[in-house]
């Protein structure tokens, strides 16, 4: 049998499992891709994994907004989605989790279906209200994306969205990127690059690549 699921204040997860957990979900992932390799806390990642882990569990987590989601940014390769997917993962376990999704899937499936609703908001979804998603590498997706002769940023539309729920309602987004400040306001201008830093908590995670 598992080790029995507590939670700490408010219903929150015991920080001290959740750790614990996270850590198990992230050699996991490592293990995906090298069975020979394992997960490794090092000089460079220690302290925004400090700080995500008391993010996620309700703690005072070193300045961190609760009310905003995660961008977490850095080079090509420092494990920016094996962070968030293993924290994705980790949540699940207390049926907390956010979606987590390539931001290229996402225009894949405009360019096939010319949907993205459930990306938005979902509503009536598996958890019956909007939910929470993460959108892997923001930036590096086709932009623009084209449906039978129709052309659209669609991340840069799906933002603005999510940031009036955000206003409205608290609904929380995630996301990791390779692209600066600069490059953000490239791609969605500066009305979408100016709601980033309004409804993100925003990391840099730095270091040499992992892969």
């Amino acid at each position: 049998m598992g080790k029995k699921i507590t939670t700490g204040t408010a219903g929150s997860p015991d920080s001290k499992m959740f750790s614990e957990m996270f850590l198990l979900e992230a050699n996991m992932l490592v293990k995906l891709h090298n069975p020979e390799r394992i997960f490794s806390i090092d000089t460079h990642n220690r302290e925004v994994i400090r700080s995500l882990c008391a993010y996620f569990t309700g703690q005072k987590a070193n300045g961190l907004n609760p009310s905003k989601g995660i961008l977490l940014s850095g080079p090509v390769g420092v494990g920016k989605s094996l962070l968030l997917k293993a924290f994705s993962n980790t949540l699940k376990r207390f049926n907390r989790a956010y979606k987590f999704v390539a931001c290229q899937d996402v225009v894949l499936e405009y360019e096939n279906t010319g949907q993205i609703a459930m990306y938005m908001g979902n509503e009536g979804g598996y958890s019956g209200k909007p939910a929470k998603v993460c959108f892997d590498e923001l930036g590096r997706e086709t932009i623009p994306a084209l449906h039978y002769g129709n052309r659209r940023n669609v991340i840069q539309h799906i933002l603005a969205y999510r940031y009036n729920q955000w206003q409205n309602q608290g609904l929380i987004t995630h996301a990791t990127t390779n692209a600066s400040p600069r490059e953000l306001v490239t791609l969605y201008g500066e009305h979408i690059a100016d709601r980033i830093r309004e409804m993100f908590n925003l990391i840099t995670l730095q270091g040499e690549s992992r892969r």
